[in-house]
């Protein structure tokens, strides 16, 4: 976490990399081929742009360069996704903050 927290942009192609992306609210480019990085990517950054489907995408040398806009758009867009990232995950702390913190103190009871 600590090397991607440094970077100024993340393009992630693993799931688990572009959580640590969003955690240390470096702006992550996901690039992907599952359901669940496309809605677990959508619901962190509440937004399209930032989720590449590669389902949807050829990339042979005719489509290469939409790849290629796109990532740049991102990386020309970083610092609005940061500040728009921090405060999407601050909803969701204070939304769901309660219930995890409930449930951890009853896991931490004796039964």
């Amino acid at each position: 976490r600590a090397v991607i927290g440094a970077c100024e942009m993340l393009i992630a192609l693993r799931m688990h990399a572009a959580l640590a992306g969003y955690a240390t609210l470096t702006p992550t480019i996901s690039v992907g081929y599952s359901h669940k990085f496309d809605g677990i990517s959508r619901e962190l950054t509440g937004s399209d742009e930032w989720f590449h489907d590669l389902r949807m995408m050829r990339l042979d040398a005719e489509h290469r360069p939409v790849l290629v806009e796109a990532i740049w758009k991102n990386w020309l867009n970083r610092g609005s996704q940061s500040s728009a990232l921090e405060q999407r995950l601050q909803g969701l702390c204070e939304e769901f903050g309660p219930g995890i913190n409930r449930i951890q103190e009853l896991h931490s009871k004796p039964p």
